[in-house]
């Protein structure tokens, strides 16, 4: 049995490293507009994603570990991806509300998301609502990994992955 799900496990990273993160349009807490993954080539980048307010403060966590960790190292974006699109209009203003609060001094890498909800549930495997789902991208967009659950045991991976990636030498765009 643990064979198996070892084996699900190693499949599910080689299907996720032959996949480019689908174009995703938000603004920024702070009013700045992205287009990702297009303004992210050349940078390694986490995407920590959430889908629900709970998940909020386990995704806060995961940044503030990351950049905790990697603050020394201008070739690494952190990014906190919101999804709201699932919200009820009637009820969306009150949600982004919250994420600019949430967002603290972060309002530059908090993007609230609108669109491609089910795309990016699909994309993470999505099971657990209150889980932040953290994407490590390559220079190219390409996604390299993906983590979420307990951040006490899966950290160490993450930070080794975005280690390794972080030690290939970027490549200059051709024209």
């Amino acid at each position: 049995m643990r064979f198996a799900a070892v084996m699900v496990l190693c499949l599910s990273c080689i299907m996720l490293q032959a996949q480019t993160l689908p174009q995703v349009h938000g603004t920024a807490v702070s009013g700045h507009a992205h287009v990702l993954p297009d303004e992210l080539k050349g940078k390694v980048a986490v995407l920590i994603v959430g889908f629900t307010r709970g998940s909020s403060e386990p995704a806060g966590a995961w940044a503030n570990r990351f950049k905790t960790d990697f603050s020394h190292n201008g070739e690494l974006v952190v990014l906190r991806l919101p999804f709201l699109e699932d919200v009820p209009k009637l009820f969306r203003g009150l949600a982004k509300s919250g994420v600019e609060k949430s967002a603290g001094q972060d309002r530059d890498e908090v993007i609230p998301i609108f669109e491609s909800e089910a795309i990016f549930k699909q994309l993470v495997h999505y099971s657990t609502p209150d889980d932040a789902y953290i994407l490590i991208l390559d220079r190219a967009g390409g996604i390299q990994g993906l983590f979420s659950g307990d951040m006490a045991t899966r950290y160490a991976g993450a930070k080794e992955q975005i280690g390794r990636l972080l030690l290939k030498p970027s490549v200059a765009p051709t024209p």
